[in-house]
Order: C-alpha cells, then structure tokens, then sequence
C-alpha cells in the first residue's frame, strides 16, 4: 500500500456550482417543499463529490430543513439519481441524511456528505430541497441574479425528471469535490 501526500494540488478541495454568497434572499413556503436545480459539469478528470453546500439563514425561532443529492443528465434535463440524501419521499418513508437545524438568523453554509466518485466532463444537476416548516420565513435562501431552476411541491422527488422553471435567480449552491488520482 503507497501513502498518498495529502498536500499535492489536486488534493485540494474545489467547488462547482455557485460558490458565491448571494446579495438576496429567498424564503420558503410555509408547509411546503422548495427545490433548487442547477447544472454542473466535471472538470477533465474524475472528482470525488464531498459535501452539498447550501448558503442559508433562519428566523431564529423554528427549525429549518435541507436535503439533496446529485442527478445525472439526461439530455439537458435531470434525470436519475447518482446519490441522495434526505426524505425525499416527502412522507418519512426516505432514507439518509436530512440536516435540520435550529433556523439561526446567522447565515451559513449548510453541508449534506455526498460521497461518489463523479465521472469527467460530465453533466450532473445538484438538487437541494428545503422548506417544510408550517412557518415560512423558517429557511431563507441566498441568491443573485441567474439561471438556476425552481420549483415547490409537497413531493419534490418523486418526480426527477422534472426540470422546474426558470427563476432568474443563481441560489448560492455548491458540490465540493476533489481531484480522484489514479482511476
């Protein structure tokens, strides 16, 4: 077994997506599911997919939620999951990992472990799914202006293939990765 130095470049973590902290907010629907699509696509080499990353803010009062996963492309538009975490069902029925949180009026960046090997220049769409609080203003979303697709529904993954709507907004949603050596 060969040790593999940990400090060479391509060990470094690096994000796709929008690793920007938007200058707007969005808010969550009380009772409902809200989700983001956006489009990314691999650099020139494998990448280990390390965590989804979502910028967002609470009331401070309520608990918010965040889950996700990675979809492959189907031409141009999500198709089947590579890796989830979360209920997606929408009905407690689903497995994973959903990150709830005590809605903190302090903005940051929420994490969900993803852990898949991505394949290079390959087209993937991130999707993160927030919202369900009976509150509205539980879950506050950052954003600029842009491309990303959204959409609401109670059942927001029982249909992946759904690709949203255009909403002009560019969420502040990222997939860390790292550069796979020797695949």
């Amino acid at each position: 077994m060969t040790l593999h130095d940990i400090s060479s470049p391509e060990d470094v973590i690096s994000y796709l997506g929008y690793n920007v902290i938007g200058g707007s907010t969005a808010t969550g629907t009380a009772s409902h599911l809200t989700y983001i699509l956006k489009k990314i696509t691999t650099p020139t080499y494998p990448v280990l997919a390390i965590s989804l990353d979502l910028y967002m803010k609470g009331n401070g009062s309520n608990v918010g939620s965040f889950y996700g996963g990675i979809q492959s492309d189907s031409a141009g538009s999500p198709g089947g999951d590579i890796v989830c975490q979360g209920n997606f069902a929408g009905n407690g029925t689903g497995g994973g990992i959903v990150i709830n949180f005590l809605s903190s009026a302090t903005p940051s960046w929420k994490s969900i472990p993803m852990g898949c090997i991505l394949l290079p220049n390959t087209s993937y769409w991130l999707r993160a799914v927030y919202g369900g609080s009976s509150t509205a203003a539980a879950t506050n979303i950052y954003y600029d202006t842009g491309t990303d697709n959204t959409g609401q529904d109670d059942n927001t993954w029982f249909n992946p293939g759904a690709a949203g709507t255009n909403s002009s907004r560019n969420h502040s949603l990222r997939l860390a990765v790292m550069k796979v050596a020797n695949v």
